[in-house]
């Protein structure tokens, strides 16, 4: 598993050294939920786990995932220069 920062090249060669989330994909409500027949409806939102290396978790966190990727924010903006 390599880093979610595009611009990183890390690999988790141990997971607890960041961070691990699990991603729920951004979806429109009414897509969110299959009604079986006769049944409870059941949401079918699509996840996945995605690691950000120790450096990047200092620096990032994952902001959401949708169809353009996987957004990332930084998490001071008090005037710090992210590389």
């Amino acid at each position: 598993m390599r880093c979610a920062n595009l611009n990183c090249r890390a690999m988790a060669d141990h997971l607890l050294m960041g961070t691990l989330a699990l991603v729920e994909f951004e979806t429109a409500p009414d897509d969110r939920i299959s009604h079986a027949a006769g049944g409870f409806p059941i949401c079918i939102a699509r996840t996945r786990y995605f690691w950000l290396c120790e450096t990047c978790s200092r620096l990032f966190r994952i902001r959401r995932w949708n169809s353009s990727g996987l957004i990332l924010e930084p998490q001071h903006t008090d005037g710090l220069r992210l590389p």
